[in-house]
């Protein structure tokens, strides 16, 4: 399995270009042992420990947990009542939105909103996913750099990763979390900029064997990777798809319609209408949107109960406006 291999620079203490034909055949044997063990505890961190268990405790903590210690905190102050007020004030600073106890064992009581709030799904946590989509094949490509028999068995293991993934985003994820608005595509086309760093480790692996193997230079290692990196960013510029995208042919519907539809509207995602159409208005002075609701992620259904959904004022329904 050496041959050749001493006709190529070694990667350890070697980076000058030192020709491994000069290092006996033990030295050659150890410095090939040294780079097949960095590549076994390579492989030995990510799986299944970055890959996997990482991120399995990472659901754990972030989705279980913060339910099961509220659940219990909650219990213990509003349920059981059996703290004194300081002590019950300090659990209740773990819970979120700080629901207050009441002074007196037995009066502690907890509103059914404020229970929702503590108990809501986390919003879609698209940026945190994003970066384990970059972070994690650009590690599993540092294997490219090592001499190793058993480099190739992560990318089997990658695949399997990949599967893992889309499945627990697809049928678990996306029901226990709850929806996120994004003001702009600032945030994929980030994403798509970054995906050039694992393309660039490709590309830095085949100029890093061409050295080792003489025929380059180790200054056209980064040089390949910055080079790979342009000419993605070139790709994606050529097909334009960082650019916005114009919808030709829609029909102009009636803005009711649409409203019906799309449930969500500028009205009903902003307090102070919300707060004028219920309390006070009159100070409209004139036809406007009557939103009652106030439009939130996973409240969607309250649109379906008469008089959920945004209606016209009586000025703009008999045709003043």
């Amino acid at each position: 399995e050496l041959s050749g291999f001493g006709a190529a620079p070694i990667a350890y203490g070697d980076m000058g270009g030192q020709a491994a034909g000069s290092l006996s055949q033990t030295a050659a044997i150890a410095a090939f042992n040294a780079e097949s063990l960095l590549a076994d505890t390579l492989y030995e961190t990510l799986v299944p420990g970055w890959l996997f268990s990482g991120f399995m405790m990472g659901q754990v903590l972030g989705n279980v947990w913060p339910n099961v210690q509220n659940l219990l905190m909650l219990m213990i102050v509003f349920v059981f009542d059996c703290l004194p007020y300081n002590i019950a004030k300090v659990f209740t600073l773990i819970v979120p939105y700080n629901p207050a106890p009441s002074e007196g064992f037995g009066t502690s009581r907890v509103s059914a909103r404020q229970t929702e709030l503590i108990f809501q799904p986390r919003e879609l946590a698209l940026a945190w996913d994003y970066s384990s989509y970059i972070v994690m094949p650009t590690v599993a490509f540092g294997f490219f750099f090592v001499l190793s028999a058993d480099m190739w068995k992560i990318f089997p293991v990658m695949l399997g990763w990949v599967a893992f993934m889309y499945a627990y985003h697809r049928f678990v994820t996306l029901r226990i979390c709850k929806k996120q608005m994004h003001a702009s595509a600032l945030l994929v086309i980030y994403a798509e900029f970054l995906w050039g760093v694992p393309m660039a480790v490709v590309a830095a692996a085949w100029s890093f064997w061409g050295y080792r193997l003489g025929y380059n230079s180790f200054a056209q290692v980064p040089f390949a990777a910055l080079l790979s990196v342009l000419i993605y960013f070139g790709f994606l510029l050529k097909v334009g798809a960082l650019s916005k995208k114009h919808l030709y042919g829609e029909m102009d519907l009636d803005y009711w319609k649409v409203s019906s539809r799309m449930t969500f509207s500028w009205f009903n995602c902003n307090p102070v209408h919300v707060l004028k159409s219920l309390y006070c208005p009159e100070s409209f002075g004139g036809p406007h949107v009557v939103a009652r609701t106030p439009f939130f992620f996973g409240k969607e259904y309250i649109f379906d109960e008469p008089g959920g959904q945004d209606q016209p004022s009586a000025e703009t329904a008999s045709g003043k406006a």
